[in-house]
């Protein structure tokens, strides 16, 4: 992993071409303006290319409902699995369903990260199928 960028709230580091891993520090809220900010900076880093986020609950924070909102609708944005490191983290992660699509919550950060690499190989399927082909037809 490759750390990509700080900010005074949160931790970004690169886990692959695709996938950004996030932690948020202790005590942190997470309002509307972070939210775009953190939209902002993915936004930056992947402009057009699809992604998901490895969000690692290790630290205690929240979010408010419009920040939950805001990050729902980050184009591009493929999945959010959320990493989580005890009950508490595990059940303050579920609010995250509630406001976004394509969330799943791990206990190990294999599992997360193998997930996120389905979605991205299922999304390459989708968008350059073509491109598929001739690489099975090259493989084969």
């Amino acid at each position: 992993m490759m750390k990509v960028k700080n900010i005074h709230y949160a931790g970004f580091y690169e886990i692959s071409n695709n996938i950004m891993g996030i932690s948020i520090f202790d005590g942190v809220e997470i309002d509307i303006g972070k939210a775009k900010e953190i939209g902002a900076s993915l936004t930056e880093r992947y402009g057009e290319e699809p992604f998901c986020i490895l969000c690692n609950r290790m630290y205690r924070y929240s979010y408010t409902r419009e920040a939950l909102r805001e990050l729902g609708r980050v184009e591009n944005l493929l999945g959010i699995a959320v990493l989580v490191h005890g009950g508490v983290s595990f059940g303050l992660s579920q609010v995250h369903k509630l406001y976004q699509q394509n969330v799943k919550i791990f206990w190990t950060q294999k599992n997360a990260i193998a997930w996120l690499e389905e979605i991205i190989n299922a999304n390459k399927r989708i968008f350059y199928p073509a491109e598929s082909r001739l690489n099975n037809y090259l493989s084969g």
